[in-house]
């Protein structure tokens, strides 16, 4: 069950325990009294215990509303398996770009495409709870959480109005992943379907009006995404932010998102024998992601995937 699902179910039994308790006389039913304050103790442990318990594993709510939901009598099965349908291919495409860049098409590898399981029916509307298949309370946070928290703050900025967080939410996803997406708002749009998506600390609720923001949005955007070799000057690497940057001949600077292996071999060249990379000239392979807003203007976003020394040159005699 998601976190957030369970915490606002003992949320409920605790209210609804503590307002009996505050009803009884512990004089006229002391066994009765006794047992509500045994239970309310029990909801406070459950409640404390869920705040200390880490949760790695990825797990998602779709609750729909609007014209696919017939009342309180069903779902309409077609929308509800072309929606789920897209929303696990944005996941899969954006947990498979951890390993390394993505292509435009073709199939996942299969150790890079993970699984969502539905698991549960969305109480009070209809929907799905969706969950990673894997091993159950992990502690360290797995691919697939992070591919949901990114598409979760991708859905929030792509139907908000607040551009800058637009921009950061797109460039921190796989193009694949947001063409996934923009094809997730269209259907929600064409079918006059709202959303409420849960996933982590996200509660997300997109009315008529936000769908079809998220839509045009996401419609307007193109990615264009290229690999690029060049030489320069390893400025320096942040490992725990796993950021760069980095200075072109020309004295040109750029920042961007430095891979897991870069900042290791960064941090190895620091403590290890040779020369560290700080301050010297590189040669740097990078991922160049640019976007562009119809009518607007292009920006660009760099991932350096691979940092090689370049041996100096022997003084000629």
């Amino acid at each position: 069950m998601l976190r957030k699902f369970e915490r606002a179910g003992l949320q409920a039994d605790l209210a609804s325990v503590s307002a009996l308790l505050a009803d009884l006389d512990e004089a006229d039913d002391p066994i009765g009294y006794r047992q509500f304050a045994t239970r309310r103790a029990e909801l406070e442990g459950a409640l404390a215990a869920l705040g200390r318990t880490a949760e790695g594993e990825g797990k998602v709510a779709l609750l729909f509303g609007g014209r696919p939901v017939w009342g309180s009598r069903g779902i309409d099965a077609g929308f509800a398996a072309q929606a789920i349908d897209g929303f696990q291919r944005a996941v899969g495409a954006q947990a498979a770009g951890e390993a390394g860049p993505v292509g435009e098409r073709g199939r996942l590898a299969q150790d890079a495409a993970p699984r969502l399981l539905v698991t549960d029916v969305g109480r009070g509307s209809f929907g799905f709870v969706l969950e990673e298949a894997g091993d159950q309370g992990q502690l360290v946070e797995s691919p697939t959480r992070h591919a949901l928290d990114d598409i979760a703050r991708l859905t929030r900025a792509a139907a908000g109005t607040d551009e800058e967080a637009f921009n950061a939410a797109v460039d921190a996803v796989e193009p694949r992943a947001f063409k996934a997406m923009a094809e997730f708002f269209k259907q929600l749009h064409d079918s006059g379907a709202l959303l409420r998506l849960v996933e982590g600390d996200e509660d997300l609720e997109l009315d008529a009006e936000a769908v079809a923001r998220a839509r045009s949005r996401t419609e307007q955007m193109e990615i264009d995404i290229r690999v690029e070799e060049e030489v320069g000057v390893l400025v320096g690497v942040v490992p725990q932010r796993r950021s760069f940057e980095w200075r072109r001949p020309n004295g040109e600077s750029i920042v961007g998102t430095a891979r897991g292996d870069v900042t290791q071999a960064y941090e190895e060249s620091l403590f290890g024998d040779g020369a560290p990379l700080a301050g010297r000239q590189v040669r740097g392979r990078f991922q160049v992601r640019r976007v562009t807003r119809r009518g607007g203007r292009q920006r660009e976003a760099y991932t350096l995937l691979q940092i090689e020394p370049i041996a100096p040159t022997p003084p000629s005699n």
